[in-house]
């Protein structure tokens, strides 16, 4: 739950960010939006150069001693060093040998069918989250004659949607899981943790995703529509959220599942994500201001919610299969007792 919670701030972040951008263009003027970044993001990493604690064991080794790199770790050296025994005479050195990481390395994971389902199926809501707040502020302007600062409101809906999501999605997931491994059978040990080899976790983590799937289908069809026929202003707001929430409890949803199915590499299968989402949405948003012009927003969000429809069968094929590949033979399919309406 506190991990949902923590992913939260991506998704929130974005839909307050215009609402300050709108406030600076219309009064100290559109520079003062750069320069409020370059403030924001040169305290942030000021942050972490005092106070984010070294891991490394190229620089810490074991944590019996602290980093030798001046000022990442300040607080770890004068907090933190107590906590940890003295370095003994026969402990080695750390060696202190930096080396380039290949980005591109994450992608290995991709080779897996289960992970990279869920990673096709991560990206393509993404893509879609990332076009439809693209569109809102250019939309608004044209069709509403919003100003800055009111095309910089019309994202909190939105930002609502997600935050609420985010927070409720934990306990359903919890849920699920509960309802999955009782219909299983299987026991659920709160200690020492679930042994998933032998649970069908895609079918507990993809169990609600149905209903959120078919919602964000309807409302990016009717959110394209609605700014079609310039209807009232609240209709596009009301879907905005609708899209926002459903989207975002599938982006959780598939973070869980790929954290669980990754449980050694967890950063590098979100790294794989990441790299293929963001992949997706610059595609996505390089093709979306001439889908506009010349289709118009109607059919052009009517595309993008069949886009999401391609969902439908690559989480069913994750459910149905997912176990099996990961367990390596169809023979384990039976180990979890009776089949379970997935829906």
């Amino acid at each position: 739950m506190s991990l949902l919670t923590f992913g939260a701030s991506p998704n929130v972040a974005p839909s307050l960010g215009p609402i300050l951008g709108g406030v600076l263009a219309e009064h100290p003027g559109w520079p003062w939006i750069f320069w409020l970044l370059a403030i924001l993001s040169g305290l942030c990493l000021l942050i972490l150069f005092i106070f984010f604690p070294e891991t490394a064991r190229s620089i810490v080794g074991s944590g019996g001693f602290p980093a030798t790199v001046p000022g990442l770790v300040i607080c770890s050296s004068r907090g933190r060093q107590k906590h940890f025994p003295e370095k003994k005479a026969d402990e080695p050195e750390a060696k202190k040998r930096l080396r380039m990481s290949n980005p591109l390395k994450c992608l290995v994971v991709l080779m897996r069918r289960d992970t990279a389902l869920i990673v096709g199926i991560n990206g393509i809501c993404y893509a879609t989250y990332c076009c439809v707040q693209a569109s809102l502020a250019l939309l608004f302007i044209e069709i509403y004659h919003f100003k800055e600062i009111q095309a910089g409101l019309i994202y909190l809906p939105f930002g609502c949607g997600c935050l609420i999501a985010s927070l409720v999605s934990g306990k359903i997931m919890d849920r699920d899981y509960h309802t999955v491994a009782r219909r299983c059978d299987f026991p659920v040990d709160r200690v020492k943790g679930d042994d998933l080899s032998k649970f069908r976790i895609e079918r507990a983590r993809f169990r609600s995703s149905w209903y959120f799937l078919a919602s964000t289908v309807a409302s990016v069809t009717g959110y394209g529509w609605a700014l079609a026929y310039k209807v009232n202003i609240a209709v596009p707001l009301v879907l905005q959220f609708f899209i926002g929430a459903s989207i975002t409890c599938l982006f959780n949803m598939c973070g869980t599942l790929l954290t669980d199915l990754n449980p050694q590499n967890p950063a590098l299968a979100q790294a794989a994500s990441n790299i293929v989402r963001c992949a997706l949405s610059a595609a996505g948003l390089a093709a979306l201001q001439q889908m506009i012009e010349h289709m118009g927003p109607g059919w052009t969000f009517t595309v993008f919610a069949g886009l999401c429809l391609l969902i439908a069968p690559m989480i069913l094929a994750e459910v149905c299969w997912g176990f099996a590949w990961r367990s390596g033979g169809a023979e384990d399919l039976e180990l979890q007792g009776r089949p379970e309406n997935t829906a």
